[in-house]
């Protein structure tokens, strides 16, 4: 074991006790994309067109290459279903016990899977066509991850061995696609073999290059021509990339010296083995199987910003793993040769890895950058250079009426906190009856609009609206593939207008599909929109959006589809009977995700109850699926529903949210919206636009300013927060108390005591409650100076952010506003006053106050309050504080306008008692930071509560 301080010296070459290598994968881990779709479209336009009558099944259809994939996303999913546990019972054992066997055995197979399903692919014809110098080519298409070229030039000139290790069908893709030619060579099979049998040294291989790209290889004919149907297979699956690693470690690492740790980059479940073999194994990016597949084998995944560089400690063992057996005969069956190939995955491992957001993370731990160095933080004074903005571009049409369109979208980012920026793609003159005429500008000047924002101000994410032509889209798309870094985009594909107007033309839909929602990060189609897109399919049922939503990603391989179903009226054949014709039309759905429902893939129908007048939207990443429910909202103000929602969402992300948690939020700003401007009138015709600002604007008509309002009960709702509204004249509040509420069922405050006794960093105790469940964690650091707590608040946050949870600072706002851009502040009846906070803070944050009585709750909401944290329930010694017992939780959770969380002496022995007084959580120190095992403990919490919670929700 070595403390991770000494695997980063200054001098990565010389230093005493330096990396030894730096090995990584290279899709979705250096690109940031997968590229196998770039190569076999290369190959589609490289091979003679009468070509494809000589070839056998896919190969014959026009759009092979998203068949193809197509193909093997609907047959892995398959196997997962059979190899991987549901995710209700991967919940209900959580957290699990490392399971090196049967990680293993779950790897064994799907390798099977890869090399017969590898074999296919080049049997139908993939590559056909493609050569070596079609590969060349087709490498400048290849988008790299930010920060990672330059992080691997900088690990060469330092002097750091660094070797690419892929499943990619060709290394002089690879090569070409990094720039490193000259500075990482191609590797060859029977370069492996020489080695092994000491016919050559590994140096005489590298002949001066820094490292080598191991992956496989086209076999090209003499004459430069290729076949496609033959293929130098090297590594072709995890049990390939196991066999390959231990070849570095065995025979690249120190050239016979003393053995030095390595470092292994990788992104998806075919990385596991070298991951877990490596002295420290980095996951960067998102991958949904990965982290299901470390859920069900029990492998935990922590933000390497968890703890301090010196005192993170590597959790592998330092020597190498053994090899089993050598390469067998070729006759022996695919099974075999896996099993033969297949590393061992010893007990002697613990099963930790970490996560990094970027390259930048990876080259500071590797550069010792000062821009993230603990040390420069905690003497960093707070200025206004470190509150991050966050940016997104809008590329779409202008509404004149203001109610959807650019004009929609500049007023939902800026009320869900990001600053927004436009490039007009059409003119529309329109007003709450329809479109009446559409003007497009010229190309050139959109392309000049995006080139003026992109030049001076940058974005971090893209949305796409109204897009009137295929020209449009192309130039859009090509836009995004010359940016340097790679950004996040959300695509709204518009194609009519409410009213009924078309306002994209016919060639529109495959535009989209073929260039632009291939670089999504998220699709929001309608019901109207998905049909179209997929050749007009009927989608009649949830069932029937889930297999669209499937289509759509499978077929771009964006990262994620949401299927909007405010246009399904009738689901379950009930629900709206009893509306109008008008009515039906004027139907608007928006949902919130409930608790538990992340599902994977393969339960397809896995969601909450839900009642036949819930109106359903479905969410599906590639390899899970979520069915979002709530009751329908009846109101004719809807118009620009879909742009805003769009909007709110690349707010979320901008602000770095993950893609889940910003849907949600989002989706529960329009919904909030929507329920307090059902009374609003604007305008005369069935087009009426809502209150985006309503936390901001009160207008005559907003329910906001009416008692009568009822936002219903959501899946962990309580009797006391039925009809309760948004209180009138409440101070800036945004945040819909239904998000409140879930995140208020496990609140976990910090004590510098707890984590003193028990001998953990703050950072080490807050990550341990993230994984065990924890729905929010508050800092509660009152002795901490300003620089030092800045900078362990800032290494908090990542940790929260990465898992999704809200993070809340004690009293501390300019420590909140410095940390990052959704991060809340609570505070005592003795602190600065709530309002004063909110103004200070703006609407986009969340804000607790401490009470003891209905009016300090009162007080509270008026002031801008998200919550109050009611108590002390029951002594503790952690906070002094009078006692007001259940009675009086009780008094202050039937007439609070906003939700409470009970503090002060609660634990999973009346957690239960709390939740039936009507309280949405409870807030816990000791119960969590005093117990052994933080993790186990929260874990714990969570499922008391949360049963507590369904329990409650069954009686009313």
């Amino acid at each position: 074991m070595r403390p991770l301080d000494r695997l980063v010296p200054h001098d990565l070459k010389t230093g005493a006790g330096g990396i030894g290598m730096l090995v990584v994968d290279f899709d979705e881990t250096c690109s940031s994309k997968d590229t196998t779709g770039i190569l076999m479209e290369a190959a589609l336009q490289n091979r003679p067109a009468h070509s494809l009558s000589n070839l056998t099944g896919m190969a014959e259809e026009t759009n092979f290459p998203n068949a193809l994939t197509a193909n093997y996303v609907t047959r892995q999913r398959e196997l997962l279903s059979k190899l991987l546990p549901t995710a209700d019972e991967v919940i209900e054992s959580s957290p699990r016990p490392y399971n090196p066997q049967g990680l293993s055995e779950f790897l064994s197979q799907m390798s099977v899977f890869d090399v017969e399903m590898n074999a296919e692919a080049i049997q139908r014809g993939a590559l056909q066509g493609l050569t070596l110098e079609a590969a060349r080519k087709a490498s400048a298409l290849v988008q790299l991850r930010s920060h990672c070229r330059d992080t691997l030039d900088a690990a060469v000139k330092a002097g750091l061995p660094v070797h690419v290790l892929s499943v990619n069908w060709s290394r002089t893709f690879l090569t070409e696609a990094l720039c490193m030619n000259g500075l990482l060579k191609p590797l060859k099979k029977e370069d492996l073999a020489a080695v092994e049998e000491g016919r050559v040294h590994v140096a005489d291989l590298l002949q001066g290059s820094a490292g080598f790209v191991i992956g496989n290889e086209m076999l090209e004919h003499p004459n430069g021509s290729s076949s496609g149907m033959k293929l130098e297979a090297l590594v072709q699956c995890a049990a390939d990339k196991g066999k390959v690693f231990q070849w570095l470690t065995e025979y690249c690492n120190g050239n016979g010296a003393e053995r030095k740790p390595v470092i292994y980059v990788g992104d998806s479940v075919s990385d596991l083995i070298p991951l877990l073999k490596a002295d420290l194994g980095l996951v960067i990016g998102n991958n949904a199987l990965l982290r299901r597949v470390a859920s069900c084998f029990g492998i935990q995944l922590r933000p390497l910003a968890t703890q301090p560089k010196a005192k993170v400690l590597l959790t592998r063992d330092a020597q190498p793993g053994s090899m089993l057996g050598s390469e067998p005969a070729s006759n022996t069956s695919i099974e075999s040769k896996v099993e033969e190939r297949l590393l061992h995955l010893g007990s002697g491992e613990s099963g930790v890895l970490y996560c990094v957001e970027d390259w930048q993370e990876i080259q500071d731990l590797l550069m010792l950058d000062a821009r993230a160095s603990l040390e420069s933080a905690s003497s960093k004074e707070i200025s206004e250079s470190d509150i991050r903005v966050p940016k997104v571009m809008v590329i779409a049409g202008s509404d004149s009426g203001g109610g959807a369109g650019i004009q929609a979208d500049l007023k939902a980012l800026f009320a869900m906190g990001a600053y927004g920026m436009t490039a007009v793609t059409a003119l529309t003159a329109q007003n709450t009856h329809g479109v009446h005429a559409v003007h497009t500008p010229p190309t050139a000047f959109l392309a000049q609009q995006i080139d003026a924002i992109m030049s001076d101000i940058g974005a971090d994410v893209i949305k796409t609206g109204m897009l009137p032509t295929a020209e449009v889209v192309q130039l859009v798309a090509n836009k995004l593939r010359s940016q340097a870094h790679p950004l996040q985009l959300v695509v709204d594909p518009v194609m009519v207008s409410t009213s009924g107007h078309a306002l994209a033309d016919g060639s529109v839909a495959q535009a989209l599909l073929r260039d632009l929602m291939p670089l999504a990060t998220l699709v929001t189609p309608n019901l109207p929109e998905a049909s179209a897109l997929l050749g007009g399919m009927n989608i009649r049922s949830v069932e029937d959006m889930e297999e669209a939503a499937w289509q759509l990603q499978t077929l771009t391989q964006c990262r994620a589809v949401l299927v909007k179903g405010g246009h399904l009226l009738d689901v379950h054949g009930a629900g709206t009977s009893s509306l109008s014709s008008q009515q039906q039309q004027q139907v608007q759905q928006e949902t919130v995700l409930t608790q538990g429902q992340t599902a994977a893939a393969s339960i397809k129908h896995h969601d909450a109850s839900h009642h036949s007048d819930d109106v359903v939207d479905v969410l599906v990443d590639g390899d899970q699926v979520w069915r979002l429910a709530l009751p329908r909202v009846v109101t004719g103000n809807t118009h620009g529903t879909g742009c805003t929602l769009a909007s709110a969402i690349s707010a979320g992300l901008a602000k770095g949210l993950p893609l889940l948690q910003a849907v949600q939020e989002a989706k529960q700003y329009v919904r909030t919206a929507l329920q307090v401007s059902s009374g609003l009138s604007i305008g005369t015709g069935v087009q009426r636009p809502f209150n985006h600002g309503y936390m901001l604007t009160t207008w005559t008509g907003d329910r906001s300013s009416s008692s009568s309002s009822s936002f219903g009960p959501t899946s962990y709702s309580h009797t006391a927060s039925v009809g309760n509204s948004l209180p009138s004249g409440s101070s800036g509040r945004r945040v819909c108390p239904d998000v409140i509420r879930q995140a208020m069922r496990v609140y976990a405050v910090t004590d510098p005591g707890c984590n003193e006794r028990a001998g953990r960093s703050m950072v080490e105790a807050v990550e341990q409650a993230v994984r065990g469940g924890a729905t929010i964690v508050q800092i509660r650091e009152k002795d901490a100076g300003g620089g030092s707590f800045l900078a362990t608040a800032r290494t908090a946050y990542q940790v929260c952010r990465s898992a999704g949870v809200p993070l809340i600072i004690n009293d501390r706002v300019d420590i909140a506003l410095a940390v990052g851009p959704d991060v809340g502040v609570h505070v005592g009846q003795d602190d600065m006053p709530a309002q004063a906070v909110r103004k200070l803070l703006g609407p986009s944050r969340i804000l607790g106050v401490s009470v003891k009585t209905s009016a300090e709750a009162d007080k509270a909401a008026q002031d801008g309050a998200d919550y109050v944290g009611c108590g002390a329930v029951v002594a503790t010694s952690t906070k002094d504080s009078s006692v007001i017992g259940l009675e009086g939780l009780k008094v202050v959770c039937e007439t609070s306008p906003i939700p409470v969380v009970a503090i002060g002496g609660v634990s999973g022995v009346n957690a239960k008692e709390v939740i039936n007084v009507g309280a949405a959580g409870i807030a816990v120190v000791s119960a969590i930071f005093s117990a052994p095992n933080v993790a186990v403990a929260t874990a714990s919490l969570v499922k008391i509560v949360d049963s507590a919670l369904r329990d409650k929700c069954r009686e009313f």
